[in-house]
């Protein structure tokens, strides 16, 4: 879908029926993020954000209604899938007047302060009550009704946030970088001619130069060096792996030898001094031991390593 088409569909069926909104929240599609876009947005004073890339949980409502929307449209389209689009109205109609599960009310009630008219009405007619209700009096149950529905969809959202936020925080171990730690990003891009369970999709490391808020960082991960805006659900440190029997580099240049190394042992340069009758025989008999060559060490074979010998 082109740019041009993407913001005649925002102004038309959006912005003259529903108002300007404070702000659009969108994927990085390059429609999206087009000069005329951003030209439209920042004519109507519309605050644009985006996703950070390779995280659809940052725009997690519109892809849960995606997936919800193909869910429903599998039970009606045909064999051949060339009517899906056909049935779209139809099954949002369905979806508008169904209780949502976080709310506690359909789109229909919360958008209009009532539930639209089905075929299932037409079988069972409308209320007696309902239509002697003067005008002016349905004028104020409806206020007080759409009252009470925000102030409820308030409370059950709440309540549904925080309950998915415990269930998803206790999956996730969020970890806390600063401004030069050495990271590797998750970049999910298949190589053509690799197998895709053979494929480190990791690369790195890379720098954190930056954070934004408390899942947000700042990595010059792009090309070139450019920064990128990561959530750090696609990052892990980058820990420096140090092999058994060797030291860190660090501390090769840091700490300083004052002692003599002798066939693996330190002997220290200050036991000379504690035989002060032998003068300086005592440094050249450490000379001469350092110099003797380094005896075999004979190693059992593998075999007997699951054995108790004496």
């Amino acid at each position: 879908m082109e740019a041009k088409t993407v913001a005649r569909i925002i102004v038309n069926e959006v912005i003259c029926r529903f108002g300007v909104p404070n702000a659009i929240h969108s994927d990085q599609g390059r429609q999206y993020e087009s000069q005329l876009f951003s030209e439209v947005c920042q004519l109507l004073q519309i605050q644009k954000t985006r996703t950070t890339p390779y995280h659809p949980q940052s725009d997690g409502m519109v892809e849960r209604f995606n997936k919800t929307l193909v869910t429903m449209l599998s039970s009606y389209v045909a064999d051949n899938h060339r009517d899906w689009d056909e049935h779209i109205p139809y099954v949002l109609m369905a979806y508008r007047a169904t209780e949502h599960e976080s709310t506690g009310f359909s789109p229909n009630m919360l958008m209009l302060g009532r539930e639209t008219s089905t075929p299932l009405d037409i079988i069972y007619e409308m209320p007696v009550s309902w239509k002697m209700v003067p005008e002016n009096e349905w004028a104020w149950v409806l206020k007080e009704r759409m009252e009470r529905a925000h102030r409820l969809v308030r409370e059950n959202s709440e309540r549904s946030t925080n309950r998915q936020k415990h269930y998803h925080d206790m999956r996730m171990s969020f970890e806390r970088f600063k401004d030069g730690d050495s990271v590797y990003v998750y970049f999910p891009q298949r190589k053509v001619g690799c197998s895709p369970k053979l494929t480190s999709y990791w690369r790195g490391p890379f720098v954190v130069t930056g954070k934004l808020t408390e899942v947000l960082y700042k990595v010059n991960c792009g090309r070139n060096g450019r920064e990128q805006v990561i959530h750090c659900d696609r990052m892990k440190a980058c820990r420096e792996q140090v092999l058994r029997g060797e030291t860190s580099m660090s501390n090769d240049l840091n700490v300083e030898d004052e002692s003599v190394s002798v066939h693996d042992e330190q002997v220290p340069l200050e036991t000379v001094d504690e035989y002060p009758g032998m003068g300086n025989k005592g440094l050249e008999a450490v000379e001469d031991l350092a110099n003797q060559p380094k005896k075999r060490q004979r190693n059992p074979p593998s075999w007997l390593k699951d054995y108790v010998r004496d």
